[in-house]
């Protein structure tokens, strides 16, 4: 009998942990995608630019919709923010989804 077979023949009974990897017993298998994670972690250089730019995004977006006293143009402002949000693109893990861009 065939594992299919097996399989199919075993969908009435009641799971038990370990049974769908018994044939598997002993063996590494490898997961597909795990040599890439590694590399994707973001460097210290990067994180500090991370929270570097959401302070910078946070200062000018008070001075311009607070104060009313921006420092720095529009098309500057914008430039960070797609930095920032390539970086986080990138990184999603250290997306926090805080700050006034992401409300």
């Amino acid at each position: 009998m065939s594992t299919e077979q097996k399989d199919i023949q075993n969908l009435d009974k009641p799971y038990t942990q370990g049974s769908l990897f018994d044939e598997y017993e002993g063996e590494v298998l490898p997961v597909e995608g795990a040599d890439r994670a590694e590399s994707t972690k973001a460097t210290d250089e990067e994180m500090l630019r991370i929270a570097q730019l959401r302070r910078l995004l946070d200062y000018h977006a008070y001075r311009y919709y607070a104060l009313d006293k921006p420092e720095i143009s529009d098309y500057e402002f914008d430039r960070l923010l797609v930095e920032l949000q390539e970086l986080e693109d990138k990184y999603p893990e250290l997306n926090t989804k805080s700050g006034i861009w992401n409300k």
